[in-house]
């Protein structure tokens, strides 16, 4: 495979930040957006920040990879940063973490269907 430019890694990667922070940011306020604070959006910043980190360094490790790779990729990361940058406010010590994590990937594949769907 060839190695990708780094521009390319990093615009995938942005895509993950962003479905990382707006997964996150709706999972804490447990869909009630209008609970959403200046702490809440830190965090979310945060998890989106490490999930564009993760990212990044899957892919520069595997160039050439799927959409669905990088649409799991931001899942496991997302629920990683989510666990340990916050505690869980609903459910279990890894329920939120893994509904963020979820959400996050499910995120990835509807946006990047729907990027592939105006491309053509």
């Amino acid at each position: 495979m060839q190695p990708e430019n780094i521009l390319d890694v990093i615009k995938k990667a942005s895509r993950s930040y962003t479905e990382a922070f707006v997964s996150c940011s709706i999972m804490m306020v447990q869909l009630d957006l209008s609970a959403f604070t200046w702490s809440h959006l830190g965090t979310a910043a945060s998890t989106g920040l490490y999930s564009f980190i993760g990212v990044m360094i899957a892919l520069m490790a595997r160039p050439g990879s799927s959409d669905f790779f990088r649409a799991w990729v931001t899942g496991v990361v997302t629920m990683l940063a989510d666990r340990f940058i916050h505690p869980p406010n609903f459910g279990e010590q890894m329920t939120e973490a893994i509904l963020t994590g979820f959400g996050a990937f499910t995120l990835a594949i509807i946006f990047d269907l729907t990027r592939k769907k105006k491309e053509t």
